[in-house]
């Protein structure tokens, strides 16, 4: 399922997932939100594929949903 969100202001088109735990963005989208990254020291990896370390974190972002 598809939606419309805000994000720090910003609208944004996004897939819903209810079994999602974390949400991932490139580091250009990111930029845009005016999103502020914190360190990680980790990585995800997904089926047959490579570990990729994640570049940060955001906390305490601002997510508007049907505006």
């Amino acid at each position: 399922m598809y939606a419309k969100i805000m994000i720090n202001g910003k609208d944004v088109n996004v897939i819903l997932d209810s079994d999602v735990t974390h949400t991932f963005d490139a580091d250009l989208l990111v930029k845009e939100l005016g999103l502020w990254l914190s360190d990680s020291h980790t990585s995800m990896k997904e089926v047959n594929s490579k570990a990729w370390r994640i570049v940060g974190m955001s906390y305490d972002v601002s997510i508007t949903l049907d505006h």
